[in-house]
C-alpha cells in the first residue's frame, strides 16, 4: 500500500519524512503546523508495515526481514526499534493502545482508529456538497487561498529563521542527514533541500555537490516510478550491468549531475566534496579513468575523505583490480577510524559496504562492531565478532570488545 500519511489514533505520520503530529481534522489543519516529533526512518517503516497488517499478528522475522533486508541484526534490535516507536507514540507497553506484544509470536497493531488520509481529504477539495454550486466554488477558493497563505507563512518563517543562522549551511546539513538514509523518500527530501540551499546561495559548492550525489543515487537505486516497488540493487556494478544509467531519463539526469559537480569544483576547487561528487557522476557514466582521477583529487584535498576511498575501491572492484580494491578499502577504514566519533551515522553504511565485498575483513569487522556498540546493539556486535572467530580463528574485535 502506498500512502503519504497514516493516522493512528490521535497521531498523524508523514510517510516520506517520519514527521509526527497530533491530528486535527481536516488534514490541512495539521500539516501546516510544525511537527511535534520525527520518527526515525526504521520506526516509521515499522509503523507503516504494521498498519498495512492492522489487527494481524506480524512475526518478528517478518519485521526483521522488512526493516533490515540483507543486514545482520538480532531480535534485540527489533525490540529497541519497537521501544523507540512506542515512546514517540506515548504507547505504554503494559497497557498498549497502539502496538501489542505477543510473546514468542510477534507484534500487532491494535489501534482503534487507523486511516490513510488522501490528497482529497486535505481540505483542498470538498467531497460532499452542502452548499449551492456558486457558494461551493467561493468557499473552495477561499479554503485553497487560506491553506496557501498558511503554508507560505510557515515556509517564510522557516527560511527566515535559517537565514539568520546561515540558511544554506543549515539546509545542506539537513539534506545530508536525509541523503545518508539511502531511502527513496529521504533522497527526494534531500534533493528538495539541496535545491533550496542553492536557491539561497547559487555559488554554494557544497549544495551543488550534494545535489549531484543525490541525482546519481536516483539513477542507480530508484530508476522506476515511486508508485512501484523499489528495485533491489547491491552496488554500482549491478546497476551498470542492468543498464540503469542508459535510459533517456537517466542520461539526462546524469548530464545534469555532471554539470552540477563541475560547477561545484569550479566554485570550490579546494573542497573534496565537489571532486568526490564529480567522481561519482563519472563512475555512473562508466568513465572510470576520470572517476579515479576525481576521487584521488578528493583524497589529496582531504585525507579523511573515506567515502572517496571506498568509491575508489568500488571502481577498482568493477575493473577486477582486487588488490587495489582491498588497498583502498583498508585506507578507508583508517580514515573512518580518525573521524568516526563525528561521523558515526555516515560511517555505518561504509562498513556494511566493505563487509559485503569481503565478509571476513578484520578491519571492517572491528569497525562495524564498534559502530554497533555505540548504537546500542551489543548483541549484534558480539555475534559478529564470534562468527569471525569461528570462521577465521582469530579475534578481529580486540579494539571493539573483549571476546571470550
Amino acid at each position: 500500500m502506498s500512502a503519504e500519511y497514516l493516522k493512528v489514533n490521535e497521531w498523524l505520520i508523514d510517510h516520506d519524512t517520519g514527521d509526527l503530529w497530533m491530528y486535527d481534522a481536516p488534514l490541512a489543519n495539521t500539516i501546516v503546523l510544525p511537527p511535534m516529533d520525527r520518527l526515525e526512518p526504521q520506526s516509521s517503516k515499522l509503523l507503516f508495515f504494521l498498519a498495512q497488517h492492522a489487527n494481524q499478528i506480524v512475526s518478528k522475522q517478518q519485521l526483521i526481514t522488512h526493516l533490515w533486508e540483507n543486514s545482520f541484526v538480532t531480535d534485540d534490535a527489533l525490540a529497541r526499534c519497537i521501544s523507540r516507536l512506542r515512546k514517540s507514540l506515548k504507547d505504554d507497553p503494559k497497557m498498549p493502545r497502539i502496538i501489542e506484544t505477543l510473546p514468542k509470536r510477534g507484534y500487532r497493531l491494535i489501534a482503534a482508529d487507523v486511516e490513510w488520509p488522501t490528497v482529497i481529504e486535505r481540505g483542498l477539495v470538498k467531497t460532499t456538497p452542502v452548499l449551492p454550486l456558486n457558494q461551493m466554488k467561493i468557499v473552495s477558493i477561499l479554503a485553497v487561498f487560506v491553506v496557501f497563505v498558511l503554508a507560505f507563512v510557515a515556509l517564510r518563517d522557516y527560511l527566515g529563521s535559517n537565514v539568520k543562522d546561515g540558511s544554506d549551511d543549515a539546509l545542506i546539513g539537513k539534506a545530508d542527514d536525509y541523503y545518508i538514509q539511502m531511502r527513496r523518500q529521504d533522497n527526494e527530501m534531500a534533493i528538495e533541500l539541496y535545491q533550496q540551499a542553492i536557491a539561497l546561495k547559487p555559488e554554494s559548492g557544497q549544495g551543488l555537490a550534494g545535489l549531484a550525489n543525490a541525482l546519481v543515487q536516483q539513477v542507480i537505486r530508484w530508476p522506476n516510478p515511486a508508485t512501484e516497488n523499489a528495485l533491489p540493487v547491491k552496488n554500482l556494478e549491478q546497476a551498470l550491468n542492468e543498464g540503469r544509467h542508459l535510459t533517456p531519463k537517466a542520461v539526462l539526469k546524469l548530464d545534469r549531475a555532471l554539470a552540477l559537480a563541475q560547477q561545484s569544483t569550479a566554485l570550490s576547487p579546494n573542497q573534496a566534496r565537489g571532486h568526490k561528487a564529480l567522481g561519482f557522476v563519472y563512475s555512473a557514466q562508466q568513465q572510470f579513468e576520470l572517476a579515479i582521477a576525481s576521487y584521488k583529487r578528493a583524497v589529496e584535498l582531504d585525507a579523511d575523505a573515506w567515502d572517496a576511498l571506498i568509491n575508489l575501491g568500488d571502481v577498482s572492484e568493477i575493473n577486477d583490480d582486487i588488490p587495489n580494491a582491498i588497498h583502498y578499502y583498508e585506507l578507508a577504514f583508517e580514515a573512518m577510524g580518525r573521524v568516526y566519533a563525528e561521523q558515526i551515522a555516515r560511517i555505518h553504511p561504509g562498513y556494511r559496504r566493505v563487509l559485503a565485498f569481503a565478509p571476513f575483513n578484520a578491519l571492517a569487522t572491528n569497525g562495524l562492531a564498534i559502530v554497533l556498540l555505540h548504537s546500542g546493539d551489543d548483541a549484534s556486535a558480539r555475534r559478529l565478532c564470534d562468527e569471525f572467530i569461528q570462521r577465521v580463528g582469530t579475534n578481529a574485535c580486540a579494539d571493539a570488545l573483549r571476546v571470550d
